[in-house]
């Protein structure tokens, strides 16, 4: 190989390694998992959970969250057939609607970035929560 025509090959590899490094995309940082994930029952709310969480720390990106639940003590066959998975948009607090008065759920949630990246599920255990019960009927009504 002559000189000229090794230092061709050097200049278009360095070349070609630039346009790579500049064309290659930028590894973000994944983002991170909603924090203080809460559930209670709703006072009065028959088959109703509230969840609140508070917004990750890096939560530039965040478009929105999604809460997953299941009932509490499935067997592990039944897990996957009973698990419902909802995204609430971009608030950090979202009730549970239609739920069996009474019965235990396992919720987490996680968050949802711009480009499909997503969180773990928050927390890393699931809350586990009874669905809220109907008001009782009145007590001592005299007429």
């Amino acid at each position: 190989m002559t000189p000229h025509k090794s230092i061709r090959t050097a200049i278009a590899a360095a070349g070609a390694l630039a346009f790579f490094m500049s064309t290659a995309p930028s590894i973000a940082a994944a983002p991170g998992a909603p924090k203080d994930v809460r559930a209670a029952p709703v006072i009065g709310g028959a088959g109703e959970i509230r969840v609140t969480w508070t917004a990750p720390d890096n939560a530039t990106q965040t478009t929105s969250y999604e809460v997953r639940w299941r009932p509490w003590g499935l067997r592990p066959g039944a897990r996957a057939r009973n698990t419902d998975t909802l995204n609430v948009g971009g608030v950090t607090a979202h009730t549970l609607t239609g739920l069996r008065a009474g019965a235990k759920y396992k919720i987490k949630v996680r968050t949802l970035e711009v480009g499909g990246d997503a969180s773990d599920y928050a927390p890393k255990r699931w809350v586990i929560v009874e669905a809220g019960n109907p008001p009782g009927a009145p007590q001592n009504v005299r007429a």
